[in-house]
């Protein structure tokens, strides 16, 4: 691997991992959110909301030519915006109705596996004995820290959104990197992928009661402001960027180190101690991400 290879490739890791650490923030805001009276798909819908709108005004302001896009190419949108963005939300807030959180963790972090095997079909990328290994140990690890070692909670119905959702989750990743291979830039995706994703949310969600509570909630309008910001834009556009300089399948197992910096942040701002093997399965994640950062993507 070239200098300049090894730099693209660092620059990428750095931005999954930015990437990563600023998903897991959503669980401890979305309680904030909770307790004002917004939930799921309200919640969902204020997010795409704020992060449409971050980005549109961004690009009003100085990357206008960005705006642009080929017709023919319109379905890669749909595809981040519909297929992924919206499925994810709608499958992972329905799953958590009658399956645990830690289940629906799990499941929805066996994205990896569905990228590793979707690059090697769509994009040829190598499945090599090291990102294998990566690909278990981050696995293992989110299936130490969720816990449901000690039980499963849910019907078969919940189990197959949750799979679902992981599934959908995954596709983000596969249309973006086809809309990358045709040129476009991440503040063109991001713009398509959150306004249809925001349209197709705005069938399901309560507009009336977003409204009510941001009327009659001081903090309301800044928190959902700074949850838009910070648990949609800010990510999306890390782990886009992330996707132009590393391959997806080694990007997907990076990004598991959300499920460790949201075990902290839970310990930190909650109280929620990790138990022993939370704490095994957070050092198997890091693990599996620093597997992936030395050595050739050969190996």
């Amino acid at each position: 691997m070239s200098t300049a290879e090894q730099k693209k490739s660092v620059h990428g890791t750095i931005f999954i991992i930015l990437a990563a650490l600023a998903w897991s923030t959503m669980g401890s805001l979305a309680r904030l959110m909770n307790a004002i009276g917004l939930y799921s798909l309200e919640i969902s819908q204020i997010r795409l909301t704020v992060a449409f709108i971050t980005v549109f005004l961004f690009l009003l302001i100085g990357k206008r030519s960005l705006f642009r896009i080929k017709l023919k190419d319109i379905w890669c949108f749909l595809g981040t915006g519909l297929c992924s963005l919206l499925m994810y939300c709608i499958c992972y807030f329905r799953a958590l109705e009658t399956v645990s959180i830690s289940l629906v963790t799990v499941l929805t972090y066996m994205a990896p596996i569905y990228i590793m095997l979707m690059s090697a079909v769509l994009f040829h990328e190598k499945i090599t004995g090291r990102k294998l290994l990566s690909l278990l140990l981050s696995v293992g690890g989110c299936v130490l820290v969720s816990g449901i070692l000690f039980g499963v909670n849910g019907d078969i119905t919940g189990l197959l959104l949750a799979a679902a959702a992981g599934f959908f989750y995954a596709l983000y990743s596969i249309f973006t990197k086809f809309a990358i291979n045709r040129g476009y830039t991440t503040w063109t995706i991001l713009l398509y992928t959150f306004a249809f994703s925001m349209i197709g949310c705005a069938f399901f969600a309560d507009w009336g009661h977003i409204g009510e509570v941001i009327v009659s909630t001081p903090t309301a309008l800044p928190l959902c402001i700074g949850f838009g910001v910070i648990t949609c834009f800010v990510p999306y556009a890390l782990y886009s960027c992330g996707l132009q300089e590393i391959e997806m399948s080694r990007a997907s197992i990076i990004n598991c180190l959300d499920v460790v910096s949201s075990t902290i942040l839970g310990a930190v701002f909650f109280h929620e101690i990790p138990s022993w093997t939370a704490v095994c399965g957070i050092a198997l994640v890091l693990g599996s991400i620093v597997l992936l950062s030395v050595g050739s993507d050969a190996e």
